[in-house]
């Protein structure tokens, strides 16, 4: 496991696999259902943040029973969603988090 995190929230960092994924040069971390949570509540942080200023965030929720989470993305008019589903490595559950959508790389001395 490493130490992820991006340039929105770079004082927090979230331990991840790393199975060498890549998107444009980012790394594509997977996340124990545990840490996705955590990752969810510093996207809602940050979305109060956001909301607060004027300007519109990405959300992530986890759906408990569904099993998965739902990535919601608005640009001008358009919306995007995103249902993320876990894979399963060595029997545990892992969840792609942004891969291919936010920038993640591996935080340095953490």
């Amino acid at each position: 496991m490493k130490a992820f995190t991006q340039d929105c929230y770079p004082e927090k960092s979230f331990s991840g696999l790393d199975l060498g994924r890549t998107w444009n040069g980012w790394a594509c971390p997977l996340f124990s259902l545990e840490e996705s949570l955590k990752v969810v509540e510093a996207q809602q942080e940050l979305r109060k943040e956001g909301e607060a200023q004027g300007w519109e965030t990405d959300s992530l929720t986890y759906l408990p029973l569904s099993g998965y989470f739902l990535f919601v993305s608005k640009d001008g008019e358009d919306t995007y969603q995103v249902e993320i589903k876990p894979e399963i490595i060595d029997g545990e559950k892992f969840y792609p988090l942004g891969s291919c959508i936010w920038c993640w790389y591996e935080k340095e001395g953490a």
